[in-house]
């Protein structure tokens, strides 16, 4: 997925992806916050409604962001070798910090409904190059500049 070599999926087990790239209805979120039209990255859900799984890494790499990002809630960003910056917000809980190297697999936090959501998920958003790709690994759009600045 998303054109990386060593992805493996960032809930282990059973999960349900809610919301995909592009374009997509605009509603409000649990606390009124306007969802935007457009959408970057791919939701990643439990199994279950509400479930908590933990958040793996996708694919090898260095913890280069930590922290609350607005709207993405508890937060973050690891870069790969290869060029990717992967993105996982709403997080619950994180399980890294800065410069922390993550293979593919580890565990980065607990899937939560930090941020503006409409309810438990991940909001995993892959850049490269200034691009955020869609799982196909072809290119959705430029990636939101709040992801680069963050990323270094």
């Amino acid at each position: 997925m998303y054109g990386i070599k060593d992805f493996v999926p960032p809930v282990a087990g059973k999960y349900r992806l809610t919301s995909g790239e592009g374009r997509r209805k605009s509603g409000r979120t649990t606390n009124g916050a306007k969802m935007t039209s457009f959408h970057h990255g791919s939701d990643w859900a439990g199994p279950t409604p509400g479930s908590k799984p933990d958040v793996q890494n996708v694919t090898a790499g260095k913890v280069v962001w930590v922290g609350n990002a607005g709207g993405w809630g508890k937060t973050v960003i690891v870069q790969n070798p290869d060029g990717y910056t992967v993105q996982y917000a709403h997080l619950d809980s994180i399980n890294v910090k800065v410069g922390d190297p993550v293979a593919a697999g580890d565990k980065i936090g607990v899937m939560g409904a930090t941020g503006n959501v409409t309810g438990v998920h991940l909001d995993m958003i892959v850049t490269k190059n200034g691009k955020t790709l869609k799982r196909d690994g072809t290119v959705l759009a430029d990636a939101p500049a709040s992801i680069a600045r963050r990323a270094g």
